[in-house]
């Protein structure tokens, strides 16, 4: 008996924390915090449309065993994460809970709505939830999770702060040249389908003419495909932005009425990559030579 007593003291010992991430973003950043020293995992894949996921068993499973949920949050996965989470049956990780976390919190939030109503279409009140394809509001997703995680490890207050400071340095370096690299795009002008890729615009001061979508989530009618393929044109639009789960059927026939090209793009980091800084080199890279090819 003292023997199993001994066993089981010594796996709660070194057992690691379990954090649980929706996105694959947000798990790159609790390893970059943590360097590792907690389990982690993302619910999701990152080739998926966050917006629209089942909440499967195996989410249930992996959220029943978190010590730590860490949400992208503004709605972004309102339609599953809820669900998730109350299957759980873990109070630990229960909303406003210590161990769930709203990557969200200091984000600087654009296109927040006061007087929402359902005809504007799949809009979200709270703010645009797509951030994460920034690398400056990343910073500020950085500073919450390191809070979250600081809460969950007080023993680890010490690692988790001078790797938030790393963090932050490389995110800022990294921008820097990512600048350079796109300046070629300077007064360019863009259109995208949908408005996901709004913070990574602010991030490079590029210019969009608006989107092909009249109302978020409503599929564009041929005549608002007509009125908007002018504005286009007047705008001397050069490419549209798209994500991967954005219906190409339409992009297809703005490209027919435009002639403009457009690029579909994966709006979160997935397996294909090593880390959230070569995702966000393959998105510069891909608008880059896809104006150029022009």
């Amino acid at each position: 008996m003292k023997y199993i007593v001994i066993l089981f003291l010594s796996f709660s010992v070194f057992a690691k924390s379990n954090v649980v991430t929706t996105l694959p973003e947000l798990k790159w950043v609790v390893d970059e915090i943590t360097s590792s020293t907690v389990k982690s995992t993302s619910l999701l894949s990152g080739n998926e449309d966050a917006h629209f996921v089942d909440a499967t068993p195996s989410f249930v499973l992996k959220v029943s065993k978190a010590d730590l949920v860490v949400a992208n949050g503004l709605q972004l996965e309102i339609g599953w994460l809820p669900k998730v989470i109350e299957m759980s049956g873990n109070g630990k990780i229960q909303f406003q809970f210590m161990g769930y976390c709203d990557a969200s919190a200091y984000v600087d939030k654009v296109q927040i709505i006061k007087n929402f109503d359902r005809s504007m279409g799949d809009i979200h009140p709270l703010g645009n939830p797509h951030f994460t394809l920034s690398i400056n509001q990343m910073k500020n997703v950085a500073k919450k999770v390191t809070e979250c995680l600081k809460k969950l490890e007080p023993k680890n207050i010490s690692l988790f702060n001078s790797n938030y400071k790393k963090l932050v340095s490389k995110l800022d370096n990294h921008l820097k040249k990512l600048k350079e690299k796109l300046s070629p795009l300077k007064g360019v002008s863009f259109m995208t389908y949908h408005r996901e890729f709004i913070y990574f615009f602010q991030d490079l001061d590029i210019k969009t003419a608006g989107t092909i979508e009249k109302v978020p989530g409503i599929l564009p009618s041929a005549s608002h495909l007509y009125n908007i393929s002018k504005v286009a044109k007047a705008k001397k639009v050069k490419l549209v932005l798209a994500s991967i789960t954005n219906p190409k059927k339409y992009l297809e026939k703005f490209k027919e009425m435009t002639k403009i090209p457009f690029v579909q793009l994966p709006l979160h980091m997935n397996s294909e990559f090593k880390d959230y800084l070569e995702f966000q080199e393959f998105i510069g890279a891909e608008i880059l030579r896809n104006v150029k090819s022009k």
